[in-house]
């Protein structure tokens, strides 16, 4: 069962309600994308340069304009590379704000907790496989549906990466509206 201690009567926690929980995946998607963007750019300066063809015809004859080195050459190497490099830097900044505040920046500025389902704190190996997972339940459109379905139709509206770390996201500000307001989380 899942409890909290708060004096003599324990207390159920409950999933935190789905309309908090979008509002802290929309913060969520947008900071994804403002990192796979800085990314993508700042990595981009990296890869190598080919020439850039600009054509026109001119009396029904093709002319071109040769401008060396200015247009990146995205080979199928040089986009795997981006994309590992993006993924690595959106699992850090989620694992880091797990770390930090147990809580994404969407959850907490929505005031959401991530936890364990008996209530406990997550342990570093499972904020480390939620972070993991984050990036596939936002960037990819399949991700997404799957993380959504999940959580609207779900007992205790966990999405795919609450299943792969163990975890449960829950409104710690719903203890004092239900009389709990010196309610403290068990370990």
């Amino acid at each position: 069962m899942t409890e909290l201690v708060a004096g003599s009567r324990p207390v159920v926690i409950w999933p935190a309600t789905n309309g908090k929980r979008l509002c802290a995946y929309i913060v969520d998607a947008i900071v994804v994308q403002v990192v796979v963007a800085l990314t993508a750019i700042a990595f981009s300066s990296l890869v190598p340069k080919k020439d850039r063809r600009i054509g026109a015809e001119v009396d029904g004859v093709p002319v071109f304009r040769v401008e060396p080195g200015t247009q990146p050459d995205w080979t199928p190497a040089a986009l795997a590379g981006t994309a590992l490099v993006i993924v690595a830097v959106v699992w850090l900044v989620f694992f880091v704000a797990l770390i930090r505040w147990d809580a994404t920046l969407g959850k907490r500025l929505m005031n959401l907790r991530v936890v364990r389902p008996d209530g406990s704190e997550l342990s570093v190996v499972r904020k480390a496989v939620r972070a993991a997972v984050q990036p596939f339940c936002i960037v990819f459109p399949g991700g997404t549906l799957v993380n959504g379905v999940m959580v609207l139709v779900g007992k205790r509206s966990r999405s795919l990466n609450d299943f792969a770390a163990g975890s449960l996201v829950v409104d710690p500000s719903d203890l004092s509206r239900h009389g709990y307001a010196g309610a403290v989380w068990a370990d």
